[in-house]
């Protein structure tokens, strides 16, 4: 329980509420809140033990030129600093929200060799889904992908040249499978111009070996 107050207590609660006197400190226009003082300067009393302190202004600014932001880390402000954290380089322009081009210039894709605009990715190497690796463990053999290939060149084999039951799904042997024309061992991609229908027997019988090394 807290104990009756005291003359003393009323004394400084008075002062506190007291908001006619003007701060001790000279030119300082603000009314005093406590110990004389406004509350800016009551507040660097307690944290410097000197109401009259000012702060040093920071000597160091943000690195990326033309910025005049105060470091934050990595010598850089906190903008740019967030943008390094979230894309990568701190000159990153977020494009879904602004609305302006990629300060990241275009690069050579690594298969086709083509030019590119990564956008605000510093790690993609291709220009687009055809020249992207395919994901080993059948990433692209899913049965809407066989009827695709199958609506395109028929229900036929590529390999054999016989017919594929389009009734019989995998784990059938004889079911329709997604074969890559160049397996993804020798550099294959998923794009469809390099892939093809094929018994799933066919397909497996063939593994990662070229067209002209395996024989039906």
């Amino acid at each position: 329980m807290l104990g009756p107050k005291t003359l003393e207590d009323d004394s400084v609660s008075a002062h506190v509420r007291n908001s006619s006197q003007p701060c001790k400190i000279d030119d300082c226009p603000d009314p005093s809140t406590a110990r004389g003082w406004c509350g800016a300067h009551y507040q660097r009393w307690r944290r410097f033990g000197d109401p009259t302190f000012t702060p040093p202004e920071a000597d160091k600014q943000c690195r990326i030129e033309g910025c005049e932001g105060v470091t934050n880390a990595r010598e850089l402000c906190s903008q740019h600093y967030y943008r390094w954290q979230k894309f990568g380089d701190p000159e990153a322009t977020p494009i879904r929200k602004t609305g302006l081009k990629s300060v990241l210039a275009d690069r050579l894709c690594k298969v086709c060799g083509e030019a590119f605009s990564p956008g605000n990715s510093r790690a993609r190497l291709y220009c687009g889904r055809k020249c992207v690796p395919a994901r080993r463990g059948g990433g692209v053999n899913r049965r809407a992908v066989v009827e695709r290939l199958a609506k395109r060149d028929g229900w036929k084999c590529h390999l054999c040249a016989a017919d594929v039951d389009s009734k019989l799904y995998w784990p059938n042997r004889h079911a329709g499978s997604v074969d890559h024309i160049i397996p993804v061992f020798h550099g294959g991609t998923d794009g469809y111009e390099n892939l093809a229908l094929a018994h799933l027997t066919c397909n497996v019988s063939r593994g990662a070996r070229l067209l002209g090394e395996w024989d039906a």
